[in-house]
C-alpha cells in the first residue's frame, strides 16, 4: 500500500462558523505534507499564513495543534509506551454475518453520502482498504487519520494506523455467534514514543479515541438490529402468506415441543 498514497494532510479546523465544512482529507504528493488551518479574530500571523494566538482551546488541544502542524507523527521507536484501547463489548441482536456487512459496506462498497463527512476510502481492494477517518476531538476541532482496514469475513476486522496524531494504533473488531445474535468485542492498543512525554500525549489522545469508537459501535448496533428485525418481519410475513402460523417466542416454542412429544407418544403406541 505504500506506493498508493505518499502522505495525507492532517487538517484541524477551529472556526465554529465553518464547522463541519472544515473536514477534508487531502492526498498530498510531497512526502510529509501535513497542513493545519486556523481562523480567529485578530490572530498573530506566522509564516505560511497560519494562526496560533487566541485559539479558544485549552493547553492540551493547543499542544495537539502544534503536533499536527509540525507533522510530528514520530514513529522513531525510542521510548515506546503502549496503552490498551478498550475492551468494549456489545450484545447485538443480529447474526455475525449481518453485523459484519453493516461495518464493511461503507468501506468495500459505495460510501453513503451521510458518512462522507466521516470517511473517505482512498484505495479499495477486495478485503483491504486505505481510508481516511475524520474524528472530532472538540467543538470545531477535527483530526484526520489515515488507516488500513483488513476484513476477515465474518469474524474479524483490523484497523492499522498509517498516519495520525500518534505513531502506533492497532484495533480489532471480533464477532462471535451467540444465543442472542452476536457477541461483539473491540480491543486495541495505542503507542507513543519518548517515554514520559509520549505517555502524557497518549493519555490526552486515548480517551477521545475511545469515545469516538464507542459512539461508532452504538450506531453499528442500532443499524444491525434494525436490519435484523426487518429481515425477521419479512420472513414471518412470507410464512404467513404460505399458511404457516407464526406465534411469538415462548408460546411458539411450547407448541412445537408439544407437537414433538405427541409424535413420540404415537410412535410408542
Amino acid at each position: 500500500m505504500g506506493g498508493i498514497v505518499e502522505a495525507v494532510e492532517l487538517e484541524i479546523d477551529v472556526d465554529p462558523e465553518r464547522g463541519e465544512r472544515g473536514r477534508e482529507a487531502r492526498v498530498a504528493r510531497e512526502p510529509d505534507a501535513v497542513g493545519v488551518e486556523h481562523h480567529q479574530r485578530d490572530p498573530a500571523r506566522l509564516r505560511g499564513g497560519q494562526h496560533v494566538e487566541d485559539l479558544g482551546v485549552d493547553r492540551r488541544l493547543a499542544t495537539g495543534q502544534l503536533v499536527a502542524r509540525a507533522g510530528l507523527t514520530l514513529d522513531i521507536g525510542v521510548g515506546r509506551r503502549l496503552r490498551p484501547l478498550g475492551p468494549i463489548t456489545l450484545d447485538i441482536a443480529g447474526p455475525p454475518e449481518l453485523v459484519f456487512d453493516v461495518i464493511a459496506a461503507p468501506y468495500l462498497g459505495r460510501t453513503p453520502r451521510a458518512l462522507q463527512r466521516k470517511l473517505e476510502v482512498i484505495e479499495r481492494g477486495t478485503d483491504l482498504v486505505l481510508a481516511a477517518h475524520f474524528t472530532p476531538v472538540a467543538p470545531g476541532l477535527t483530526v484526520t487519520t489515515l488507516e488500513t482496514v483488513h476484513f476477515e469475513r465474518p469474524q474479524r476486522i483490523t484497523f492499522r494506523l498509517v498516519k495520525g496524531p500518534v505513531p502506533h494504533v492497532i484495533e480489532h473488531y471480533e464477532l462471535r455467534a451467540s444465543a442472542t445474535g452476536t457477541a461483539f468485542e473491540y480491543r486495541g492498543e495505542l503507542g507513543t514514543d519518548l517515554w514520559a512525554l509520549g505517555a502524557w500525549w497518549g493519555a490526552v489522545v486515548a480517551p477521545s479515541w475511545e469515545r469516538t469508537v464507542a459512539s461508532s459501535l452504538n450506531a453499528i448496533r442500532t443499524e444491525a438490529e434494525r436490519r435484523a428485525q426487518r429481515q425477521s418481519q419479512a420472513k414471518n410475513a412470507s410464512r404467513r402468506r404460505d399458511g404457516v402460523v407464526v406465534l411469538p417466542g415462548r408460546v411458539g416454542a411450547l407448541i412445537e415441543s408439544c407437537k414433538h412429544r405427541a409424535v413420540d407418544l404415537i410412535a410408542e403406541v
